[in-house]
């Protein structure tokens, strides 16, 4: 996908950093929680909502009992009523309904806070009964903890995904995750009450939830407007967030016509359009893999958000209730995440790579404890308080000794990397044997120096050491035929580059002078081989050929001899590793091919147009072309038995373009059968990033046509 858009936040933070921050808000978040739970006067009810009749009824197991009224001692009775155990104040339709709502509970509360307080069954006669001032931990449902669990995750992967994609579309999702984090929160408290909570708190809470739920849409719509491509140039991220940041404060303070109009629609029209924006960013994508990680991107969004709308919103805006608890529909938005953490797997959104999930860990581990304290509880009858007591120490005696024994083994790691990084280094850099491979041997160093979690070949290196503003990337000069990297992320994101990581370059770089005047070394003595083996060439071998060739008792033994001696003095060519001029190469294939088409009887027409390309030729540059124009000519001359042969040679810039046409009796090149000869052509041809294309371009006529870059040539 394109490249994203830079942000600013937090730009020197270490991905491990804003990862323990984000684990640290967690468990603050969990601790205001409990500590809100807790402090709640406690009657030890389980009431719940009738079918019919008055009042709630009251779960026991000697026998469920009917609960009409309760007041303090000598004060005035208070009826119950079924709205008064609502589970979300936002299933009221009008501020005045959410009003009398709250006032019920801020009554209910300071009669339970209250010493004493009297209840009224159906049947039998009042009851005074002392409730507690504190909530115990063991009283908290499993609808609470669940709720605590979804805040949780959607915290942890948004964490994740902007702690390493420091760009405004990874900020904007942590922002989302953010929002729904508040949201679960709030709703936990609330949710699991016993009874009632004070008016204050209520509203606190409520306000909070919406806040949250604003905050989340504001952003989803902002993530898919610059994700994966910025649609326009429109402030569209502070634009959302100032619209819905208006809406919040308006139904904050019950200004807007009803809750719908201050809650419900404002997210039904946030989802609306960001299914638009999905629909568009879809069709400005081209990639196929951009278009399937978009389509599963909206797929985990609408899906989870979709249901959620359906269960939740929809039946109270026609007047019904909902279908699902509200505790237990927040699973239904977890889609969005979990549908997030396997696109990275399959298609990797956000750019997240394999080092997603060890990211997640810490938050595994939180909920890991909220999910089996519950478990734990149930299982062996153990009060919560319990319970969630043998969870924690469970976890510290296999989490804390595991995580040591993981730092020695990564200490004992490093170390063992660290000692004979300096013999790699050596063996890169000097050995001669190693120059064709020496740009991976490099890379290899990289990677043991500084296990980045992303390492890239850059086209246009820097020119010097440098690293990013932010830590999280360190670039290194392209040096003595090394190629420049740019590095992401060094020990798997657990820190950022440093000074010390400057030195450390800075220290392995200069090895490079040392290892060309070592090579150059090397070098030299290949080229005094390769002058002793053409030396041996011209004035032993070259010689008797000629010899050969002036004793010849017949045409045909003559001929071949000189098919051998050219051949002999390609390889004396080949053996001279200096450049030579483009013009003079061209001139030397003219005149060899000259000699066999007068060989061969055929009359050759020799064509050249172009500008002579600028840079002289290498060996393979001046070899692999003329090869490649005798063996099309012998094929010819074997096969065809031509009368006239064109060759045309077409040069401009560093290519260089290659024809032979001539006429012939043979079948169409579509029927050849291929041979050594033809696939010896196509891979010299190839060599210089070349392909042979033969063809009949009329009855009785066949055409060879390359193009080669002589730059590839060495």
């Amino acid at each position: 996908m394109p490249h994203a858009e830079p942000s600013a936040v937090l730009p020197r933070v270490s991905p491990a950093a804003l990862l323990v921050a984000g684990l640290g808000l967690a468990v603050a978040g969990i601790a205001v929680c409990l500590w809100l739970s807790l402090r709640q006067p406690w009657l030890g009810l389980t009431p719940y909502v009738p079918d019919n009749g008055p009042g709630l009824i009251v779960a026991e197991d000697t026998g469920d009992w009917r609960l009409l009224a309760l007041a303090a001692p000598g004060g005035e009775r208070m009826d119950l009523a079924a709205r008064d155990l609502l589970e979300e104040p936002d299933f009221l339709r009008t501020y005045a309904e959410y009003a009398d709502f709250l006032a019920r509970q801020d009554r209910l509360h300071a009669i339970l806070s209250g010493d004493r307080l009297v209840l009224y069954p159906a049947t039998g006669p009042p009851r005074e009964v002392r409730p507690s001032r504190n909530r115990p931990l063991a009283s908290l449902p499993a609808a609470f903890w669940f709720q605590l669990a979804f805040a949780v995750i959607c915290l942890g992967i948004a964490t994740a995904v902007w702690a390493f994609r420091r760009d405004r579309a990874g900020t904007l999702f942590g922002i989302t995750g953010l929002g729904l984090f508040v949201v679960g929160l709030s709703a936990a408290v609330y949710s699991t009450r016993e009874l009632a909570l004070s008016a204050d708190l209520f509203r606190a809470l409520a306000v909070a939830n919406h806040g949250g739920g604003m905050l989340f849409s504001g952003a989803f719509v902002a993530t898919l407007w610059h994700y994966p491509n910025r649609l326009t140039a429109l402030p569209a991220a502070r634009l959302s967030f100032v619209v819905f940041g208006i809406v919040w404060v308006l139904d904050s303070v019950w200004w807007l016509p009803n809750v719908d109009a201050g809650f419900r629609y404002p997210l039904l029209i946030g989802l609306v359009f960001t299914m638009v924006l999905a629909v568009e960013q879809w069709r400005r994508l081209d990639s196929p893999v951009d278009r399937a990680a978009m389509r599963w991107f909206a797929f985990a969004w609408f899906a989870g958000s979709s249901l959620f709308v359906s269960l939740m919103f929809l039946p109270v805006l026609f007047g019904g209730s909902p279908i699902f608890p509200q505790s237990y529909s927040f699973g239904l938005l977890l889609p969005i995440y979990a549908g997030v953490a396997a696109g990275v797997a399959r298609y990797r959104l956000f750019q997240l790579e394999r080092w997603w999930y060890p990211t997640l860990a810490g938050f595994a581990a939180l909920l890991a404890v909220l999910l089996a304290t519950p478990l734990v509880a149930q299982v062996t009858r153990w009060p919560q308080s319990w319970a969630l007591l043998a969870v924690i120490a469970a976890a510290g005696w296999i989490y804390f000794p595991l995580r040591v024994w993981l730092g020695r083994r990564r200490a004992r790691r490093r170390r063992a990397r660290d000692l004979p990084l300096l013999g790699d280094a050596l063996d890169v850099l000097f050995n001669p044997r190693h120059e064709s491979g020496r740009d991976a041997l490099w890379r290899g160093l990289l990677e043991r120096a500084f296990s980045p979690m992303e390492i890239r070949r850059e086209r246009d290196s820097s020119a010097r050491i440098r690293v990013s503003a932010d830590g999280s990337t360190l670039w290194t000069p392209a040096e003595d035929g090394l190629p420049g990297y740019s590095l992401r992320w060094p020990d798997r994101g657990a820190r950022l580059f440093d000074d010390a990581d400057l030195r450390l370059v800075e220290t392995l770089l200069p090895l490079t002078a040392y290892a060309s005047d070592l090579r150059g070394a090397w070098e030299a003595g290949a080229a005094a081989e390769r002058a002793r083996i053409k030396t041996d060439l011209e004035d032993d071998l070259a010689a008797r050929l000629y010899e050969q060739i002036l004793r010849a008792g017949s045409d045909e033994i003559a001929d071949a001899a000189r098919g051998a001696l050219a051949e002999v003095r390609l390889l004396i060519d080949q053996l001279d590793a200096g450049r030579r001029p483009a013009a003079e190469a061209i001139d030397d294939w003219r005149a060899q091919i000259a000699d066999l088409c007068e060989q061969g009887g055929v009359a050759l027409a020799w064509r050249q147009y172009g500008e002579m390309p600028a840079r002289d030729l290498g060996p393979q540059a001046r070899a692999n072309p003329l090869r490649i124009l005798r063996e099309a000519l012998a094929n010819a001359l074997a096969h065809s038995r031509p009368t006239h042969i064109e060759v045309a040679v077409a040069t401009g810039g560093d290519d260089i373009g290659l024809t032979m046409e001539y006429d012939s009796d043979a079948e169409a090149p579509s029927r050849w059968e291929v041979g050594r000869g033809l696939l010896n052509m196509q891979a010299r041809a190839r060599q210089l990033g070349g392909e042979l294309r033969w063809s009949q371009p009329e009855p009785g006529r066949i055409r060879l046509e390359c193009r080669l870059r002589l730059e590839l040539g060495t």
